[in-house]
């Protein structure tokens, strides 16, 4: 099941990418899978740490098929997370899946909110 971050993100970004695999089955599927597990860890933070929100990657879309895609509005997430989510990026191009386009955000300071219990959420 998704998280309620994490669906805001896919729903926000709506477009397609364009890839040489098919992310919505086989293997740029699987992939896509692990991306998102380790993206709903990666946009986990710390309000109180300094820069806890700041790295940004692509975030999960739909549109026919899973894929990834590069938002200038959103992605944040905290440095530990975006490296191990550099190593499931490394595969998906690997696997000659590509990180498409999605032109909906616009680029902001990334901020981490807190929903007063556990970890908060980069934005």
């Amino acid at each position: 099941m998704l998280r309620p971050a994490l669906a805001l993100l896919i729903v926000a970004c709506g477009g397609s990418a364009a890839q040489s695999g098919s992310a919505g089955s086989g293997t740029c599927g699987n992939i896509v899978v692990r991306y998102s597990t380790a993206f709903a860890e990666a946009s986990q933070c710390d309000p109180a740490a300094q820069a806890p929100c700041g790295a940004q990657r692509p975030i999960l879309m739909t549109s026919g098929s899973a894929g990834l895609c590069n938002d200038p509005g959103g992605g944040y997430v905290n440095a530990i997370g975006a490296a191990e989510l550099d190593q499931v990026l490394q595969d998906y191009s690997r696997a000659g899946c590509t990180v498409g386009s999605c032109p909906h955000g616009a680029a902001h300071m990334p901020v981490c909110t807190s929903n007063g219990y556990g970890p908060g959420t980069c934005h």
